[in-house]
């Protein structure tokens, strides 16, 4: 690079990585076959299940959950971004990008999780009805200066290691957690799948 030899190495990426951008192009070809223009989607093998990252199984606990939103309540902006994530099951990505002024309808009592600067697309991001605890919170937080922050990745990192939560504890896994929880519940399946914007 601009005459110099620099050195560089990589453990390479997951399976699971791999996976999730195959899975992407199958879907552009896939739609462009669709709309004519490609005479057909070529077939895109996935990738064999032996090289394929295992689950993330992992569930928190009830205590592991009330650990996190105790340790967050010092850092005001991870707080109000792990509360909406646990009372809404909101996609970590979107919670961060969250602004009650312009999301949250007080009269109908409505969350809208889509950023209104995102674009719409497959991974939808749902309108969801607000639970009375988290009212007093989203109150607070409209009357502030709301800071939207691109990642939170060092504020989990933080408190994950801190609260010695293992590397598979990362923040989807409230989401995937909460799925869980109101599963075990019998919730309907339609309405846990149109709350976590699996369905429109």
């Amino acid at each position: 690079w601009a005459g110099k030899v620099f050195k560089h190495s990589s453990a390479g990426v997951k399976g699971e990585s791999v996976q999730r951008n195959l899975d992407d192009i199958r879907a552009a070809l896939g739609h462009h076959a669709n709309e004519g223009r490609l005479p057909y989607a070529p077939k895109v093998p996935a990738v064999p299940e032996d090289l394929r990252s295992p689950p993330k199984e992992r569930i928190l606990s009830i205590d592991e959950l009330g650990a996190i939103v105790a340790f967050a309540r010092d850092d005001v902006d991870t707080f109000r971004w792990i509360l909406l994530m646990i009372a809404t099951l909101a996609r970590p990505e979107a919670a961060s990008q969250f602004d009650p002024r312009e999301q949250w309808d007080k009269a109908h009592g409505l969350i809208d999780l889509h950023p209104p600067h995102w674009k719409r697309t497959k991974k939808h991001n749902p309108v969801v009805p607000i639970v009375p605890p988290l009212v007093p919170f989203m109150t607070a937080w409209a009357g502030a200066n709301v800071v939207k922050v691109a990642s939170k990745k060092t504020a989990w990192r933080t408190l994950r290691g801190a609260l010695k939560l293992g590397p598979e504890v990362v923040a989807k896994t409230i989401r995937h957690t909460g799925a869980t929880y109101i599963r075990k519940h019998r919730v309907h399946a339609e309405e846990v799948e149109t709350q976590l914007g699996h369905r429109v």
